[in-house]
């Protein structure tokens, strides 16, 4: 295995002085693990999807059984927006923080 140094003419035209070009061999085994790696990704990805499958399958029965007997709040307003809570005033200022006043600067 060894690299070839590009000539100054050819990393001018390259538009780089530290550009390294790979000989076939190198090449070849780069690409060799590149693939293998692509496989174990693709493999790695396929078993997390077979799980959360299996998950969502086991889960699943939990939840409806939970619906169907009252357990879980009905949904309100829209996707996305957090419930009021119940002993929040309805006419705070949008500004107003229900933590109280931001603490004072030392000076």
């Amino acid at each position: 295995m060894r690299i070839i140094r590009l000539t100054p003419e050819q990393a001018r035209q390259t538009g780089t002085l530290r550009l390294l070009r790979l000989t076939p061999e190198v090449e070849q085994a780069l690409r060799d693990h590149m693939a293998r790696s692509a496989q174990v990704w693709r493999q790695l990805v396929d078993a997390f999807r077979q799980m959360a499958r299996a998950v969502t399958a086991a889960v699943r029965p939990v939840v409806e059984f939970l619906r169907r007997n009252g357990y879980t709040a009905p949904p309100t307003g829209r996707p996305g927006r957090r419930p009021r809570a119940p002993f929040q005033p309805a006419d705070r200022p949008a500004w107003a923080s229900p933590y109280g006043p931001a603490p004072r600067r030392h000076r």
